[in-house]
């Protein structure tokens, strides 16, 4: 009776294991891939603002529709006789809310400014994040769109942690992307999927990774970008100001180091003492502003 008893309490870890091993990488690669939708009332909360208005800014409303159907909705801030257009994008799992507070400061200083919610993100639509695989081509093709509805021809794109990684991905897909800030940028895809997984299995990812992006893949269709934004780094032929906070543990300043020697001569490093991953606008005050404005007026 024992023995019976041994076997079948044996033959359920066995079949809780398999059931761990399979299903929960599934789990994590729809994490991975669908992103949390931050609702904008928590902006008002946290930023408090959750739309331009309540910053007395002008702006208009653009939603542009992608070749696989997803549109992709944002605000485009112009003051009178714009020097150039810079075009926001945010963080991961974030929305177009996290530029806002940035948004006064280039109009006052006459730049138009361009926030617009990745796909799967915020109130885009789009099925899945592809980590600068679409988006790239968004950018592009956003930028073609109000070139002919605005007559838009200089630009500069600014992105945050994944956004600043699409940014650096997305730099050589159109000539009129005159530079390229990235702040908090990861280097390699990988190594940031790896920490994801990682974490997920409590510090046990060895197993898990394996499985992990076969279903990342199996979802796609295709791989992810690995390599990126490293590889398109490397044949970035435009200004590129990295930002980084010096305290960042989510994505350590190493990787703007490995950015920076990739892309001499035309880059230059800012990092923020006291600044982590979240805040490097904040705790940069104004020399992160005067850095910022300098890098816009060389560009013009």
């Amino acid at each position: 009776m024992k023995s019976k008893i041994l076997r079948l309490i044996l033959l359920g870890w066995i079949l809780g294991g398999l059931a761990i091993y399979f299903y929960l990488p599934a789990l994590q690669a729809r994490l991975i891939l669908t992103p949390f939708h931050r609702p904008f009332w928590i902006s008002r909360v946290w930023r408090g603002a959750d739309d331009p208005a309540d910053l007395d800014l002008p702006f208009e409303r653009i939603a542009v529709v992608t070749p696989d159907g997803a549109v992709l909705r944002g605000w485009l801030i112009l003051p009178d006789r714009a020097h150039l257009t810079v075009y926001y994008l945010h963080g991961h799992g974030d929305n177009r809310t996290q530029g806002l507070p940035r948004a006064r400061w280039l109009y006052r200083h006459r730049y138009g400014f361009l926030l617009m919610d990745l796909r799967a993100h915020g109130r885009s639509t789009g099925e899945v994040c592809t980590y600068g695989l679409l988006e790239k081509q968004d950018v592009r093709q956003i930028i073609d769109e109000l070139e002919k509805t605005h007559g838009i021809r200089r630009w500069v794109l600014w992105g945050t942690s994944l956004g600043a990684a699409i940014a650096l991905q997305a730099g050589e897909v159109h000539p009129d992307i005159r530079g390229v800030v990235a702040e908090a940028p990861f280097a390699r895809l990988e190594r940031v999927l790896e920490r994801h997984v990682r974490f997920f299995y409590l510090g046990i990812g060895f197993p898990f990774r394996k499985e992990t992006f076969t279903r990342i893949e199996a979802r796609l269709g295709f791989p992810l970008p690995y390599d990126e934004p490293l590889s398109s780094a490397e044949k970035l032929d435009l200004p590129l100001l990295l930002v980084h906070g010096a305290n960042d543990r989510r994505i350590p300043p190493q990787n703007s180091r490995l950015l920076l020697v990739a892309t001499q001569p035309h880059s230059k490093l800012l990092l923020i003492d006291q600044a982590n991953h979240f805040n490097c606008w904040k705790k940069g005050g104004e020399r992160y502003r005067r850095e910022l404005l300098e890098f816009l007026e060389r560009i013009e």
